[in-house]
């Protein structure tokens, strides 16, 4: 049975208080909120989200109390708010949010200010979590025109846009289009050392990966993960991910040896940090199940991928593309254990979740029908697997 690789997911950081002060109203209730945006942006750096959350919604409170609607705090509250949420994988309450900051930026300082960019900007990075790389890639793109054309945006806020744009175009296999802008990339951050950078060049390691180009992956995963170590201390959350990165790069190369202590290592961080029942948990579990089942201990590689799929419903929904893709993983465990009714079960709402959700016109449906044709196949079932290679 065919098994997916990795899931390429966006690491990039964004920084939630982007949108600085720009009135002068109240300056009470101002300091206020800035004393408590800083507070919360420190807790979401540390991917301390719970915290940062109950932060940002009394920096929002004091915004509204303004009674100037376009006060540039409220929309910087919705953003940020927003962002929390997103990196918690609370994506329906983000969106609401993200429209809300965009409305007011749009009716106070309008659609070519770098502000906005940094809105819809997020917003695109809220379609990318969720796998929609139609409307991710037209916001970014949005973004990527305003802050070009503005000489005062960052190089790390370009980097980001691009860096985002990449991970679609990988996604898509547009290996050619990402090429460029990784390339371009690489350009702007030599010799730098920020979380931007770091975060890109795991996002680089990804693109490297999805060519099996390996020796280059695991070389930018390796430096992604040294600048978050350093960055960022060793017990931070993106420091996981790097490890999660590596490991998966290790599985795939049949390097196991290697790769379960990268996975022991990550699996204890995120424990001491959002918890193992968070989204951060979730690549890690996938890694540790992959190898268990290599290792034919099916008990314990079903229980991973359970939690994983668990995780996953709780937070993106049962039609979430990755959400559907863990289905194919347990499916091919349950295959390998004989439990081909259950595997066939799975294999066959996998199959009608991608098409109606994602069409059918992509790797993913590709691979869980050549699943369900090869089960057909290896139980002699030859009639119901022609049906299967007929309709594809």
């Amino acid at each position: 049975m065919i098994n997916m690789k990795k899931t390429i997911k966006i690491s990039i950081i964004i920084l939630a208080v982007a949108l600085y002060i720009k009135f002068e109203f109240f300056p009470t209730s101002k300091k206020d909120w800035e004393t408590i945006n800083q507070e919360a942006n420190k807790l979401y750096e540390a991917g301390k989200y719970d915290e940062a959350i109950i932060l940002a919604q009394k920096a929002l409170k004091i915004a509204k109390k303004n009674p100037d609607s376009d006060f540039v705090d409220l929309s910087a509250s919705f953003n940020n708010l927003a962002e929390y949420y997103r990196e918690k994988g609370e994506f329906s309450k983000a969106e609401s949010l993200y429209y809300q900051a965009i409305e007011i930026c749009q009716q106070t300082i309008g659609t070519n200010n770098p502000d906005y960019a940094t809105c819809i900007n997020n917003f695109g990075l809220l379609y990318l979590d969720i796998g929609n790389y139609e409307r991710a890639e037209s916001f970014l793109k949005q973004a990527l025109s305003i802050r070009e054309k503005d000489s005062s945006t960052l190089s790390t806020d370009k980097v980001a846009t691009l860096n985002a744009l990449g991970v679609i175009y990988t996604g898509q296999c547009k290996f050619d289009k990402a090429e460029k802008l990784y390339k371009r990339i690489l350009s702007i951050i030599y010799g730098d050392e920020n979380t931007y950078v770091a975060s890109a060049l795991n996002c680089i390691g990804d693109f490297y990966y999805a060519k099996n180009d390996y020796s280059k992956a695991e070389k930018y995963y390796k430096q992604s993960l040294d600048m978050r170590k350093k960055l960022l201390g060793a017990e931070h959350l993106y420091v996981a991910s790097s490890l999660d990165s590596l490991a998966g790069l290790y599985i795939t190369q049949n390097k196991y040896d290697l790769a379960f202590p990268l996975c022991e290592q990550s699996m204890a961080l995120i424990a001491r940090t959002t918890g193992t029942n968070s989204p951060a948990a979730i690549v890690c579990m996938e890694n540790l199940a992959e190898i268990y089942r290599v290792q034919s201990n099916y008990a314990k590689a079903e229980q991973c991928i359970n939690q994983v799929i668990e995780i996953s419903n709780k937070f993106y929904g049962t039609n979430y593309f990755n959400s559907v893709n863990y289905l194919n993983t347990l499916a091919n465990i349950y295959c390998d254990i004989g439990k081909y009714d259950q595997a066939e079960v799975l294999y066959k709402k996998a199959i009608s979740v991608c098409a109606k959700e994602y069409g059918t016109d992509n790797y993913s449906y590709m691979v869980y029908s050549t699943n369900l044709t090869n089960l057909y196949i290896q139980q002699k079932m030859q009639k119901r697997a022609k049906e299967i290679e007929r309709i594809n």
